[in-house]
């Protein structure tokens, strides 16, 4: 049995494997899109619709910001209220090698820088934070050993 098999995680590697989850952890809003967010997905676009006698949330999709979102976003993304950018980040995998994918979005939607942050094993990291000038992730303690757990 596979690793992704046996602890039920997505690694960002294949983007189809990020259109499954449940989008059940947090919402997170940018450029008049609300998402339904989970660990290891694309964001899930909803839309809200209420009025005095009724509310109703419409299921829309995965959106992978028009293919240029590659990687599973963590629940947490930032929108940066002074510039409208959207900064995200997932972790994954990767054959067992540690990485944090880090994308940024401009107000308009469009992918602005995109890289991956070697890590020293694979790690889950829930949140992240954002300053003016820089993000910072925390390398927290957390390994994903499921090999140490799981038999």
């Amino acid at each position: 049995m596979d690793l992704e098999k046996k602890i039920g995680y997505k690694h960002g590697g294949d983007v189809k494997k990020l259109r499954d989850g449940t989008a059940n952890t947090a919402f997170a809003h940018h450029q008049k899109k609300t998402y339904a967010m989970y660990e290891s997905d694309l964001p899930f676009n909803i839309k809200v619709d209420r009025n005095e006698k009724q509310f109703d949330i419409k299921s829309i999709g995965f959106d992978d910001f028009g293919g240029q979102l590659t990687h599973n976003v963590s629940a947490h993304p930032k929108v940066d209220r002074k510039t409208g950018e959207l900064l995200c980040f997932g972790y994954g995998l990767d054959d067992g090698k540690g990485v944090i994918y880090y994308s940024l979005f401009n107000k308009d939607r469009k992918l602005t820088l995109k890289t991956q942050i070697p890590i020293t094993s694979p790690r889950m990291v829930h949140d992240f934070i954002i300053t003016a000038n820089h993000i910072i992730i925390p390398d927290s303690p957390m390994e994903l050993r499921p090999d140490l757990t799981v038999k």
